[in-house]
């Protein structure tokens, strides 16, 4: 007996073959880490022949039509923060690809520290080249930014040291003194803020 089919429905499958997707680049950043400020070589490969590649450095996924078209290596400059490079191909007639990523991880360069200290229920925060006048026993508060040490120098003796931060030093006397941060690890160290405590 002869199956009808209703108007405006789908035939049966007749087996024609899907579509098939295009072959995922490979993003290779050539460094995978770089300190704030350096800069990065991006390049693609494993492209099919006839396929195209567009890709985006904002975390934005690039399709066929977002995204720049890659022409060859090319540099990701003065970086100041971790970066993903997104990648696809696609050609007439196939799927776009997978996306491919790689990212390259920014170290950030230590800044000057943060100094404050509390007079009764005030707290206070030390600026480069300030002068203050604090009670003996005064405990100043000293954080690294972008570190996990301090440099505390006194700037008459000369005499520095290192710490582990976050960290206190106690005003019991006159001092001229400057503070740095410290990432001992790649071995970077900020400007320095200098201060003079005067009771």
């Amino acid at each position: 007996r002869r199956r009808l089919h209703r108007l405006g429905a789908v035939p049966p499958d007749r087996g024609l073959p899907a579509r098939a997707a295009c072959a995922a680049p490979t993003v290779t950043i050539t460094q995978s880490e770089v300190i704030e400020g350096e800069n990065a070589t991006v390049s693609i490969s494993g492209i099919e022949s006839g396929a195209t590649v567009r890709y985006t450095t904002d975390g934005t996924l690039p399709t066929a039509t977002r995204g720049t078209v890659y022409a060859g290596e090319f540099t990701l400059s003065a970086l100041v923060a971790n970066t993903t490079v997104k990648a696809i191909a696609y050609a007439d007639g196939k799927k776009n690809s997978e996306v491919a990523e790689a990212t390259v991880n920014v170290v950030l360069k230590p800044r000057m520290p943060e100094v404050t200290w509390k007079i009764g229920e005030t707290t206070y925060t030390a600026a480069n080249d300030g002068t203050y006048e604090v009670p003996a026993g005064t405990v100043l508060n000293i954080k690294a930014v972008n570190g996990d040490k301090i440099k505390v120098t006194n700037l008459e003796t000369e005499q520095s040291e290192v710490r582990e931060s976050p960290n206190t030093l106690t005003v019991n006397s006159d001092i001229m003194v400057s503070f740095a941060s410290v990432n001992s690890e790649k071995n970077l160290e900020s400007e320095a803020l200098s201060a003079i405590f005067t009771r």
